[in-house]
């Protein structure tokens, strides 16, 4: 075997087993046992669950289907039930479609349906995406909300405290910040030539060596289950820069039909995410700083302050006796706190959300959501709030 197929299969091996990693880390997103945050199925005309019995025997599917793909037991067949499985338990609960889910199956499957003589094809095709993630990371960065809140908390965890309000003016150190978003999307462009390849791979590294540094354990301790995915992004490159025969990115991707689908989600429908019409969790906006958030808002009485919702953050109401307290669960932390990961940003699920929990709640009539949308470029946050007397009454 050449050093091109090595390539291909430790790169396979490797993102196999972190995948699996992932999945494992997050177990109660797809093994719902003993799960808080409601489901939420991907279509509401296709809502459905295949109960905790179904959802474990898929899972364990996904499990053995990735050892096959990593010992290279029948890839092809492998692969398939991967997709098979997944594709159901997305369409249960779309919190499971993660940008690392998206980006890591993309890989597999180019990297399994290879024909022999592609090598070089398909690890043109490889380099593609990961240059488009880079690429759109970056773009999606440029903004405010990145700029004054998202990189000064992430500086946080090695003590720095740079984070400004964005109702004020830019600091000094805000506009130092804006080198951030352009070195990633340089990042991107530079791994599609042959010149600036190995530039590129070590600025890359660096990157992800902070961002596992700044979210892992010994820092922000917050969204674990992407650092096995920075990890395995890393390898990936550490791959490429080891490989002595260039890849000519135009020249070589013509030879395998899968490029073009590269291109399709992972360069060109990206860009109508700022528009409205591709979802963020597609469209590499990790940590952009533009995400949406959903708020739920209930009442409780003041001698039973415990509720099913365990990241709510409870205010008291101004009152003679102050019988009663409102509390707020924040989506995305709570999310993040059951199930590890955040739920799925996208306007069209947020009332469903609203109305499900609403449905829970025994006093609907002082409860409902707070949907805060951010502007893509200036960040600016928007505060919609409906009620769950509105929302039980909707078709959502």
């Amino acid at each position: 075997m050449n050093l091109q197929g090595q390539i291909i299969k430790r790169s396979t091996q490797l993102i196999s087993f972190l995948l699996g990693i992932e999945i494992l880390l997050g177990y109660k997103l797809w093994f719902p046992i003993y799960r808080e945050f409601p489901l939420m199925s991907a279509f509401s005309w296709l809502d459905f669950s295949i109960g905790t019995l179904g959802d474990g025997l898929l899972t364990l599917l996904i499990l053995i289907a990735l050892v096959a793909i990593f010992l290279d037991w029948h890839k092809k067949l492998a692969l398939a039930t991967l997709l098979g499985c997944l594709t159901i338990l997305i369409l249960e609960d779309i919190t499971r479609l993660q940008p690392w889910i998206y980006t890591q199956v993309a890989l597999l499957i180019l990297l399994c349906f290879n024909k022999k003589g592609q090598a070089k094809s398909v690890l043109t095709s490889v380099l593609w995406l990961m240059a488009l993630v880079y690429i759109w990371s970056g773009i999606q960065k440029l903004n405010l909300g990145f700029l004054q809140e998202t990189f000064p908390w992430l500086l946080s965890a090695f003590g720095f405290n740079l984070k400004t309000d964005t109702s004020a003016a830019m600091h000094t150190f805000n506009y130092v910040f804006a080198v951030v978003p352009l070195l990633e999307c340089l990042i991107g462009v530079g791994l599609l030539s042959t010149k600036t390849r190995k530039t590129s791979i070590i600025l890359a590294l660096l990157m992800h060596v902070f961002i596992i540094l700044s979210l892992g354990p010994t820092g922000l301790n917050w969204n674990l289950i992407i650092l096995p995915w920075n990890l395995c992004f890393a390898l990936l490159l550490l791959q490429f820069y080891a490989l002595k025969e260039p890849l000519l990115v135009i020249k070589d991707m013509t030879w395998y039909a899968f490029n073009y689908a590269v291109i399709l989600f992972f360069g060109l429908l990206p860009a109508l995410n700022f528009i409205g019409y591709w979802d963020s969790n597609l469209s590499s906006t990790m940590y952009s700083g533009t995400h949406s958030n959903v708020i739920f808002y209930f009442e409780t009485d003041s001698t039973s302050q415990q509720t099913t919702f365990r990241a709510a953050a409870t205010l008291p109401i101004l009152g003679k006796k102050q019988a009663s307290i409102i509390s707020e669960t924040w989506l995305t932390s709570w999310s993040v706190y059951d199930l590890k990961v955040p739920f799925y940003t996208a306007n069209r699920y947020y009332k469903r959300f609203g109305k499900q929990l609403c449905e829970t709640t025994k006093n609907s009539s002082k409860a409902g959501i707070k949907i805060i949308t951010r502007s893509k470029f200036t960040a600016k946050t928007i505060v919609t709030k409906c009620s769950c007397l509105t929302l039980l009454e909707s078709k959502y």
